[in-house]
């Protein structure tokens, strides 16, 4: 049943029962490709219907019906009844993949609910007589009905909603009310509506009933009657209209925005979403569709960067020549015509109401769905009475002649507000709420089930949310929301890890009696994901280069990490770089942690597991053990683990030259005399050997990651996965659920962890040079290598999911590596692996095995070369560019730009409505430097406006930044730590989420390419 409907193989005249009969279910409840599974509330049976369902456009409705109904009359020969023949037994159930047999005579009770035969003034019973010639039970008619419903929500179709159960008309309600209204009173409803501008949304129920019952004459007395029955028993009482028949069929007329279809072609194809810009502090409103969305000429489909409600499109002006072809589709959307028809209408109206989604969007909204909202874009001329009923604050908006109003609180009522009743979409609709799946991470067969990032419940004035399995058995309670009313919260127990198909059942107060109730389906997914990330989408980046000095690139696999090479180069041994080594001397436990002129061997590796021993003396008068040892048992056992288990054992003959110690026979005499341990009883003890701190490795002590930094990792790899790059506010607000620090509050520690992912090579973030949008990518992992003494030593950069960390390391361990972690000085920075192996081989296997990045060398002269400081080929700010924000020294913050200052520098945050910002330095009221980069920039201006920039680099010690919080090192320093530095660079916090400070624990040679870049030659004046 899924897939397109049938199109006219051949001639409907020759059609067969059976074969209208599976034409007429597909037509009506299969899916297309893409397409959203909507519920079908409403089944259209006119004769112009069934002839669009004939796929003939030549096809006369007139014809069709006849044709159609001579079928049904044949199916029913003497002696057989519509009820024995829709209730025969056919080995046919609900769990059956084809439809049932009897869908075709329901459709036909459909059709004389609407009229059929036309003309005649017999009821509903009368015409199904007149139909078949003779008189027929429609007893079984609410059993079938129901068969119907259980078939479709089996099975991946669009489902049916039966209509609520109607006292006056117990057995052919749904006949009725699913094809209502009927014959003429459908087009004058219609015209009704349409004339007060109440078609294509949710109707106002006291407006529309005033409509009605002022019209009323002009309908059939069995729409009179049906209308006076819902004032008497929904309006008069104060019931629940959720529970009428005839509402919810006055409800999906006016929805509708076509007179005829099988669906409205388009009508949710394209809707109106916004994002806000924390930056700019603004609303930009713009155009998302479905895949199969059908945009008129002059409008082209890109991809949206996430998903929401089966939109996964952004919806752009086609061609070169507009600055900003996104607002400028907006711009010709809101203007009218079909392209998307509610936004038209509500600007139409002169408000636009927006509700916030998962991740920083919003999208527009009315009547009910607009309880509650804080964010609006108004017409200059209704301000006053906007902000005069539901407060807020007044500020410039994009749209020109309009305002938004920020952090008010929308209130729905049943008559319009005083100076908005052109507005109708702000008063109250009676609609059936909807019950709404928002945020957590959407994977490929789900939402990714990972505790603390799992999806919430959105349902306004509800009063419980249970959850349920596929068989309808209880599974848990929501809670709701301390922070968003509307929202319930799934519980990481029993839900966490455990994928399936789950049911969210609603609950909310009735007028009297039972709760209602309303329900909807998600999917929980599979916790496994790969590391197959996507790439940024076609376009022109800028993104953080070796220096300062933005790079631009295209779409592409790999992005590069500035300290790599694809090709192994020239040889360099970094033995002396890397702070994993202890020094040893002749004498049993003569260890030390810095070498002296005693101490000819050096073991690198931590102290418990060494990996290599090195004689780094003269190979051809190598000191003989001395006949004395350490007081110290701990030194006495650094020393045995050295010269015994090592993994292998070189003698250094060169800056980048190791031989076996086999080729050097005194130096092995040596070594066999250091492992004789008769001789280690012989020596005597002296209080002058060893005593020096033998720890091993560096100084640096790191944290152990949070468990919710992994599956803060997790949620990144399955939106990368899915999506070809992810928002930056998305990305902000994953970090502001793992680490519950507040989005707003501690906005500035969120960007500091933000940062400190990208330079350890996890992410990487890039500026769209086409759209005013950065995203954020996640990084292939792959290894980066480099040799050290006779072995290799590898760093696994990359986003990698924990479900490969887990077991990598068991991996790598199995092949012969020793496996190591560097760590960050906070908990919400996951370790990154460090492997030691004596063939690159291993890596290779492993790489293969793991599907990581192709293995790239550590490049010696990008590792000491001072970082690039040019403003790169990105031309001058010019006046297409809005200064909006200036940098405070004091704050260390963006803040809103006021009067230029003309002496000395300044740092303007600039917008562009096509393009990323651009940040610009000004020495004197003039021009003097630009960038997309923000830490290029400021980097830069602290140089010119202080003469150095605010880190202590201290020798032995991490460089730290001391001031001017959000200002950082060159990319390129951060991601030497993570390859070959003591720890992970990033910042320091406080019991509260507060910055202490960012640190660079890096050393050796590095370091010094570090200092000689804190400590630059005077700038000239």
């Amino acid at each position: 049943m899924t897939g397109t409907q049938p199109t006219a193989v051949r001639d409907w005249r020759a059609w067969s029962y059976d074969e209208w009969n599976t034409r007429l279910a597909a037509y009506h409840f299969s899916l297309g490709a893409g397409e959203k599974a909507t519920p079908v509330e409403q089944l259209p049976a006119t004769p112009h219907e069934l002839a669009l369902m004939t796929g003939d456009p030549e096809a006369d409705a007139d014809d069709v019906v006849k044709r159609f109904v001579a079928v049904m009359r044949w199916r029913l020969p003497p002696g057989e009844s519509f009820g024995s023949f829709c209730l025969k037994e056919t080995g046919w159930s609900p769990t059956s993949e084809s439809p049932p047999r009897f869908f075709a005579m329901l459709w036909l009770t459909c059709l004389v609910a609407y009229g059929y035969p036309f003309g005649k003034e017999h009821g509903f019973h009368g015409r199904m007589e007149a139909v078949f010639g003779k008189t027929q039970s429609m007893e079984c008619l609410p059993v079938l009905w129901r068969t119907l419903s259980e078939w479709t929500a089996a099975h991946a179709v669009r489902r049916l909603v039966l209509p609520p159960y109607d006292t006056f008309r117990t057995v052919i309600g749904a006949s009725w009310f699913l094809a209502f209204p009927h014959d003429r009173d459908r087009s004058r409803l219609r015209q009704l509506l349409e004339t007060n501008d109440l078609s294509g949304d949710e109707p106002p129920l006291r407006r529309v009933i005033k409509l009605l019952q002022d019209a009323k004459d002009t309908f059939s007395p069995g729409f009179r009657k049906d209308l006076e029955q819902f004032v008497d028993r929904f309006v008069e009482t104060g019931a629940d209209v959720r529970n009428s028949a005839f509402w919810r069929a006055v409800r999906q007329e006016a929805l509708r925005t076509g007179l005829h279809g099988r669906r409205d072609a388009g009508a949710w194809d394209v809707r109106l979403l916004a994002e806000f810009d924390d930056d700019e502090d603004l609303l930009r409103p713009y155009l998302a569709c479905t895949d199969g969305a059908a945009l008129p000429p002059g409008l082209e489909k890109v991809p949206l960067r996430f998903e929401h409600d089966g939109l996964t499109r952004l919806v752009r002006l086609a061609g070169a020549g507009t600055p900003d072809p996104v607002q400028a589709a907006v711009t010709t959307a809101l203007g009218g015509g079909t392209l998307a028809t509610r936004p038209a209408r509500h600007f139409r109206r002169g408000v636009l109401v927006f509700r916030a989604l998962a991740g920083g969007a919003f999208e527009l909204v009315s009547g009910t769905d607009a309880e509650q909202a804080d964010m609006a874009l108004v017409r200059d001329d209704l301000v006053g009475a906007f902000v005069s009923h539901f407060g807020g604050r007044r500020e410039p908006a994009l749209l020109q002649g309009w305002s938004q109003v920020v952090d008010c609180r929308v209130r729905i009522a049943q008559e319009a507000p005083a100076g908005l009743e052109g507005a109708t979409h702000l008063q109250a609709t009676m609609a059936s709420p909807s019950v709404r799946i928002v945020g957590g991470v959407r994977g490929d067969d789900g939402y990714v089930a990972l505790e603390g990032f799992l999806p919430r419940i959105r349902f306004a004035g509800s009063s419980s949310v249970d959850i349920l399995d596929v068989d309808g058995i209880f599974v848990c309670s929501a809670t709701k929301s301390v922070d968003t009313p509307d929202e319930w919260i799934l519980p990481d127990a029993p839900l966490a890890g455990a994928p399936g198909r789950y049911l969210a059942l609603v609950r909310w107060p009735a007028a009297e009696g039972d709760d209602n109730t309303a329900s909807c389906e998600f999917a929980l997914g599979r916790r496994h994901l790969t590391h197959d990330y996507k790439p940024v989408g076609s376009g022109v980046y800028a993104l953080e280069g070796c220096g300062a000095a933005a790079v631009e690139i295209e779409r592409s696999g790999e992005m590069p990490d500035w300290v790599s090479t694809g090709t192994p180069g020239r040889r360099v041994d970094l033995l002396g770089a890397v702070r994993d080594v202890l020094h040893l001397g002749a004498r049993l436990g003569d260890v030390a942690a810095a070498r002296s002129d005693t101490h000819e061997w050096l073991v690198v590796g931590d102290s418990g597991r060494p990996t290599q021993l090195l004689f780094v003396g003269d190979p051809d008068s190598p000191t003989p053990r001395m006949p004395s040892k350490s007081l110290h048992a701990r030194d006495r056992k650094v020393w045995r683990l050295a010269v015994h288990r090592s993994a292998s054992v070189g003698v250094v003959v060169g800056p980048d030259r190791v031989d076996p110690v086999e080729r050097h026979p005194r130096v092995q005499a040596v070594l066999a005399s250091f492992r004789d341990r008769a001789r280690d009883a012989a020596d005597e003890p002296d209080e002058t050997v060893g005593g020096t701190r033998t720890g091993g490795g560096s100084a640096w002590t790191g944290v152990e990651p949070e468990d919710r930094t992994r599956r803060l990792v997790d949620v990144f790899a399955a939106l990368a996965v899915r999506r070809s790059g992810i928002r930056l506010n998305t990305a902000v607000e994953a970090f502001a659920r793992a680490t519950g620090f507040d989005r707003f509050d501690r906005s500035d520690t969120l960007y500091e962890l933000l940062r400190a992912w990208v330079e350890a090579g996890l992410l990487d973030v890039v500026h769209a040079r086409a759209q005013p949008v950065t995203y954020v990518v996640a990084r292939r992992p792959g290894f980066v290598v480099y040799p050290v003494g006779r072995r290799y030593r590898a760093t696994l950069l990359g986003l990698l999911p924990s479900s490969d960390a887990g077991g990598f390391a068991q991996a790598a361990r199995r092949r012969g590596a020793v496996v190591t972690r560097r760590l960050a000085a906070n908990p919400w920075q996951p370790a990154v692996f460090q492997v030691d192996v004596a063939k690159t081989e291993v890596l290779e296997r492993l790489s293969a095995d793991f599907e990581l990045a192709p293995l790239r060398w550590l490049d010696p002269d990008i590792a000491v070369q001072v970082p690039d400081d040019s403003p790169g080929d990105r031309p001058p700010a010019g006046s297409a560019y809005v200064s909006e924000r200036v940098w405070d020294w004091k704050a260390s913050r963006f803040r809103p730009a006021a009067a230029r200052e003309s002496d000395g520098i300044a740092v303007e945050l600039r917008r562009h409505a096509g393009s990323c910002p651009l940040y610009v330095i000004r020495r004197d009221g003039v021009d003097f430097y630009s960038s997309e980069l923000r830490n290029a920039t400021l980097t830069k201006a602290y140089l010119l406006k202080y003469g150095d920039l605010p880190f202590d680099d201290d020798p032995g010690r991490p460089v730290w930044r001391t001031w001017a919080q959000g200002l950082y090192l060159p990319l390129r320093f951060g991601r030497l730590c993570a390859v070959i530095g003591d720890g992970l660079s990033g910042p320091t916090l406080a019991e509260d989420g507060g910055v202490v400070g960012y640190g660079y624990p890096l050393s050796g040679p590095y370091r010094a390419s570090l200092s000689a870049y804190l400590n630059p030659p005077l700038l000239p004046s």
